[in-house]
């Protein structure tokens, strides 16, 4: 797996999160990967960081997507839906929802503290 190094504390980061993550990037791609590991117990670790977000995002017709989610393990309360309000939602997009919004947070604070 390729890991991505991290990035010197003395890099002045001016980040507009104002049309969200851009995964291509790597200190995006690093921020997701580490929101990943507070809401998934496992996933193939040698996906980046895009290829994650699009198995989780999927539509239930890629055949493709839904095999590789059989990979991925969220926390067992998210999957049974006992963290969101809609009995009727994905656990899978929230699940996204919840890693994508955490890695926006790592990199706004990282851009105010730095």
């Amino acid at each position: 797996m390729e890991t991505l190094p991290t990035p010197p504390a003395i890099i002045k980061i001016k980040e507009d999160l104002s049309q969200g993550l851009d995964l291509r990037k790597p200190l995006h791609a690093a921020a997701y990967l580490k929101a990943a590991s507070h809401f998934l117990s496992s996933w193939n670790q040698e996906w980046s960081a895009e290829k994650l977000c699009l198995v989780m995002i999927a539509d239930e017709e890629d055949e493709a997507a839904m095999n590789d989610r059989k990979e991925i393990v969220p926390w067992d309360c998210i999957a049974k839906y006992e963290l969101h309000p809609m009995d009727d939602s994905d656990p899978w997009y929230f699940t996204e929802e919840l890693i994508n919004g955490l890695a926006e947070d790592f990199l706004t604070f990282l851009s105010e503290n730095a």
